[in-house]
C-alpha cells in the first residue's frame, strides 16, 4: 500500500494536482464508469431479446425477398457481432459490481495501470 501512495503522488505531480484531489476524482469516476458499462450491458441484452423475439419474422422475410442470399450473409454477420457483444457484456457483469461496491479498488487499479503504461 505504501508503494501505491508513492505512485499516486508521482502521478499527481505529473498532472499538476494534489494526490487527494486526484483520488476524489477517480473515486467519483468509478460510479460514472459503472453506469456507462451497465448501460452498455442493458443495451446489448435488450438487442438480444428483440432479436430473439423477432427471429422467426426476420427469417421469413429474408427467405421471401428476391435477394435472399445477400441478406442471409448480412444477417449472419450481424448475429456473430451481436453474439460477440453478448459474451463481452456477460463478462462485464462480473466486473461492474466493483465500480459500485468498491470504488476505491477501481481507482487504485486505474492508477496502477496508468503508471505501468507510462513506464
Amino acid at each position: 500500500m505504501e508503494q501505491s501512495l508513492v505512485l499516486l503522488e508521482k502521478l499527481a505531480v505529473k498532472l499538476g494536482t494534489t494526490a487527494d484531489m486526484l483520488w476524489k476524482v477517480l473515486v467519483k469516476q468509478a460510479f460514472i464508469d459503472g453506469v456507462l458499462v451497465l448501460s452498455f450491458i442493458l443495451v446489448v441484452f435488450l438487442a438480444d431479446i428483440i432479436l430473439l423475439c423477432n427471429a422467426a419474422k426476420l427469417i421469413k422475410r429474408i427467405e421471401d425477398s428476391r435477394n435472399g442470399d445477400g441478406w442471409k450473409s448480412v444477417a449472419f454477420i450481424g448475429c456473430v457481432v451481436l453474439a460477440a457483444l453478448t459474451i463481452f457484456a456477460f463478462i462485464l457483469c462480473f466486473v461492474v459490481p466493483t465500480n459500485f461496491l468498491n470504488p476505491e479498488y477501481w481507482a487504485l487499479d486505474k492508477i496502477l495501470s496508468s503508471l505501468k503504461l507510462s513506464k
